[in-house]
């Protein structure tokens, strides 16, 4: 749906909601209904905030007038539940999910089928039990047999607890059962392609658009293609998916990657932008259009992109990463912004589980903030878990080094740094901004070209003084 389309939709409920409060009271079930229904419409226009107050609003109008074991009550603790634990906010939502599943339980009791199946395994594995989950899926496969849709939820939820290859055979055999079954064509891709089976992912899709050529199919092609480096065909499969669907926004999105691989920026931008429009609530599109402003020097619009990304999926582990990067080490000094740096930054390592990468972005930050220690404690840490590092460690590490007057070590950094960036990056434009930091700094000879953002290399309250004979040359 349409950005326009969505905005007229909560439009139309708020309407409805409105009209029918004042007409038959606020508890009444059509009342109820309609704020029900523009809560799932600010929900999907990413209006999170206002989707959460209304689905609360709803819940404690259904608590009052029908209890919480009826099946109105449940339906709504099954949504504000969701959309708590996707936002990061287990603890509120772990009640919720609770009621949830006793609401699923009663329902499934009634009638196995793959909808409520697919619902109370999903919120099993939210609530921490995956084991169980599984297991009862598998249960339910065993009273169905002949029920591809079955087989294929259990191939998801394998998907979702990590047991990749368990999950290949379910979609295997979904499809024996239902060899027109369009998700589990679609899964079975996607579950090769990150096994790294690659050949088979392009050939599972290949074979799917034989019996149901349509717009997943030629999306799956695109997919498989793009991770085995076949860019420009990838990008032939999501033109025709979206050609068959032009609303199909996962296809947009992953059409910009796709064409940010091969450096055309501006037709990238265009995706992601069609994505958002199409899907407002996509965190990856608004993450990947920062990433592509970012690369155009769009830094404003970057950032403005990125924490869109971090509001939408708060555990959004490389839009943390991305924006606390550019906020400690963009060009443009009047963007920099080191203590907020910082705070994304340790966020992207605490929900990383401590990737490298975070720990690199979180010394430089803490670098930028003035917090030396902190900055050599987390580049360290960056380069025992990468195996060695890189020149994005080396040239902050000397230089935090050197502020502490441990000036042997910074040298010894600097060093280090030149050596790794001359084998492995010479014209990395980062590292030639870093390694001429670095050389300033260091009162080493100038090898690289400075730029005017010089001046900015410290936080404000430990700035060192501005040499003008050599800022802004060239």
């Amino acid at each position: 749906m349409h950005q326009r389309q969505r905005a007229r939709a909560i439009e139309l409920n708020r309407y409805a909601f409105e009209s029918r409060r004042e007409t038959l009271g606020p508890h009444h079930f059509s009342t109820l209904d309609s704020l029900h229904n523009l809560a799932i419409a600010l929900q999907r226009q990413g209006d999170l905030e206002d989707a959460e107050r209304a689905y609360r609003d709803v819940l404690e109008a259904r608590r009052l007038t029908v209890g919480e074991e009826h099946d109105r009550y449940g339906r709504v603790a099954l949504m504000l539940g969701q959309l708590l634990h996707d936002q990061g906010k287990v603890d509120e939502a772990r009640p919720l999910l609770q009621q949830a599943e006793a609401y699923l339980r009663r329902r499934i009791k009634e009638n196995v089928n793959p909808d409520t199946a697919n619902l109370l395994s999903g919120v099993l594995i939210r609530l921490g039990r995956s084991d169980e989950a599984i297991s009862e899926l598998q249960a339910w496969t065993q009273l169905q047999p002949e029920s591809g849709q079955l087989q294929c939820v259990l191939a998801d939820k394998l998907i979702l607890v990590g047991r990749r290859k368990e999950a290949i055979a379910a979609y295997e055999t979904a499809i024996d059962l239902e060899p027109d079954l369009a998700e589990a064509h679609s899964g079975l891709s996607n579950a090769l392609r990150e096994e790294g089976r690659l050949e088979d992912a392009i050939a599972a899709s290949e074979a799917a658009l034989h019996p149901n050529p349509n717009d997943t199919m030629y999306y799956n092609l695109g997919n498989a293609l793009r991770t085995e480096g076949r860019i420009d065909e990838a990008i032939t499969a999501y033109g025709t998916a979206i050609r068959l669907k032009p609303t199909f926004a996962d296809a947009h999105n992953n059409l910009g990657v796709a064409l940010g691989v091969k450096g055309r920026l501006d037709e990238a931008i265009a995706a992601f932008d069609t994505a958002i429009r199409l899907q407002p609530d996509s965190a990856d599109a608004h993450n990947n259009l920062g990433n592509a402003l970012g690369m155009k020097g769009r830094l404003d619009e970057a950032i403005a992109a990125f924490d869109s990304a971090i509001r939408l999926k708060p555990t959004l582990v490389e839009a943390h990463n991305a924006l606390a990067w550019l906020l400690a080490t963009c060009c443009d000094p009047t963007l920099r912004d080191p203590v907020r740096a910082v705070g994304f930054a340790q966020r992207a390592v605490d929900l990383s589980g401590g990737h490298p990468a975070c720990w690199n972005t979180l010394g430089t930050a803490a670098y930028r903030a003035a917090d030396y220690p902190t900055a050599i404690g987390a580049l360290h840490r960056s380069i025992q878990l990468s195996n060695g590092g890189s020149a994005h460690d080396f040239f902050f590490l000397g230089m935090a080094q050197w502020k502490l007057a441990e000036r042997d070590k910074a040298r010894a950094w600097y060093e280090k740094g030149v050596a790794w960036m001359d084998a492995n990056s010479p014209k990395d434009e980062e590292l030639i901004r870093f390694r001429a930091e670095a050389e300033w700094l260091l009162d080493l000879p100038q090898t690289l070209p400075l730029r005017e953002d010089v001046r900015w290399w410290d936080s404000p309250q430990d700035a060192l003084p501005v040499r003008e004979d050599v800022v802004g040359a060239e």
